[in-house]
């Protein structure tokens, strides 16, 4: 993502962010502006990403989804009318984005994404995947890191959602408390060019005058993101059951429900069918990880039968806040998961493996 910075915004789009520019400088939105981003299956989660960064104004968003709208596809109404049914979902979206922020580039891809060649990634610099395998996003994955191309991907099940992040090595710019001390006021003021006072020519500044310097200071940090290979390679057994009580739940519930998404090729529904499929992929998923099949609820899987807006909102919200961030180098970003349970209504940021 080198040169973003070197971005020039023209009067009309100064004016057009001058409420974004108060909030995190022309500096970051110089970088947005020079932001190009991929979106990998436009569902009820990227659907509100899409429509954050569009507003946020970024260079350009290329939608990637070869599948039709259906009646079903309730999460991305955002976007796209009903009277879309039947046409390709990237191409139908295009219209009321293009509507939010007509200085964005905004382009449509009715490819299939697993057909993709590994440079084609290359003109992109974030990627974000939804609704695909887990085979799928650890490809996607290893080939945005060996590129150091920033990548996401998540989903949302009923009142279950989550995103994980990639950013490499990620470089930021985070304002730190000052440490307590004292500074030279006399010295301060030589430095600066400034004039003493009238008080300070009276004899005040002939004595070693001190103030406390508490001015916050602007750090360089940096912070190194795994993959999500390493993620699902971790051996869960070999933690303390204490250290994994600490982790939300909620986590092996997604793990779960993105078992049945690679099975299936679909969000479970009410059916029994789908109950007794969930239940055994409890089991097995559980197993597989090494832990006791008490560390959740077989009951909490029941509430992930279809994507909720409220839900899509919260966690697509967070996603695009933290991709934003992460465009601009500013602050510290979430590493390397967010885990939202809309039935209890709390949403957690887990670093995994521990």
């Amino acid at each position: 993502m080198q040169g973003l910075a070197d971005q020039q915004l023209s009067e009309a789009e100064a004016e057009q962010y001058d409420r974004q520019i108060r909030l995190w400088g022309v500096e970051a939105q110089k970088r947005l502006r020079g932001c190009r981003v991929l979106v990998c299956g436009l569902t009820g989660l990227t659907a509100e990403v899409c429509k954050n960064v569009v507003l946020g104004g970024i260079k350009s968003l290329t939608i990637l989804d070869h599948q039709t709208f259906k009646d079903s596809d309730i999460g991305i109404r955002l976007l796209v009318p009903v009277d879309m049914i039947g046409k390709e979902r990237s191409v139908a979206a295009l219209p009321r984005l293009q509507a939010l922020n007509p200085n964005v580039s905004i382009q449509a891809d009715t490819s299939v994404l697993e057909e993709k060649a590994e440079d084609y990634f290359e003109q992109f610099d974030i990627v974000c995947v939804s609704g695909a395998t887990s085979d799928t996003m650890l490809k996607v994955n290893e080939i945005c890191h060996q590129r150091e191309i920033k990548f996401y991907c998540g989903d949302t099940w009923g009142y279950y959602g989550y995103y994980f992040v990639d950013l490499c090595c990620h470089g930021y710019i985070t304002e730190v408390a000052a440490k307590s001390g004292v500074v030279d006021v006399e010295k301060k003021r030589r430095a600066s060019g400034r004039k003493r006072s009238m008080v300070e020519r009276e004899g005040e500044s002939e004595k070693l005058r001190v103030e406390e310097d508490n001015e916050p200071k602007m750090e360089k940090k940096s912070v190194e993101f795994c993959t999500l290979k390493s993620v699902e390679q971790f051996d869960w057994s070999k933690l303390p059951a204490k250290v994994i009580k600490k982790l939300s739940s909620t986590f092996f519930i997604i793990k779960i429900l993105q078992a049945f998404y690679d099975k299936e090729g679909r969000a479970p529904s009410n059916k029994l069918e789908d109950k007794s499929t969930l239940a055994d992929l409890r089991t097995v998923t559980l197993e597989k990880l090494g832990l006791s099949d008490d560390i959740i609820d077989a009951s909490c899987l029941e509430y992930s039968s279809c994507e909720l807006s409220p839900v899509c909102t919260i966690v697509g919200g967070v996603l695009a806040q933290e991709m934003i961030k992460a465009i601009s180098g500013k602050d510290e970003p979430f590493s390397n998961h967010f885990i939202y349970n809309g039935f209890i209504g709390v949403g957690t940021v887990e670093r995994i493996p521990i």
